[in-house]
């Protein structure tokens, strides 16, 4: 399903709802690598988008920025774990799906 702010509408009461529309900004997000939008990356695709929850707890978390301690993943929805740092100009996340990754706003 291709990405729509509306599907987003509980998210966007407090956040800005153009957060994962531009591929490139340094202003719209912290979560960039340079300019690049890793909100677009993840999120704004016609397939396999993620949704804000994929990674964010709604309420609250034990990380910074309220990235989920797991995400559910398949069918049987396997918990796969996250770790994400905070970093000074950025941060590193090691998810079960990928190789750890890490980004910086200042490159």
């Amino acid at each position: 399903m291709p990405y729509d702010t509306d599907n987003y509408a509980i998210c966007f009461q407090c956040h800005n709802k153009d957060l994962a529309l531009d591929e490139n900004t340094t202003t719209l997000t912290d979560f960039r690598d340079g300019d690049v939008n890793m909100h677009f990356l993840h999120v704004n695709k016609d397939k396999k988008g993620r949704s804000c929850k994929a990674c964010h707890q709604v309420h609250a978390s034990s990380q910074a920025k309220h990235i989920r301690e797991s995400v559910p993943f398949g069918k049987i929805s396997w918990e796969l774990p996250v770790t994400f740092t905070k970093l000074e100009n950025g941060g590193s996340c090691v998810v079960g799906c990928h190789s750890p990754k890490e980004y910086n706003r200042n490159k």
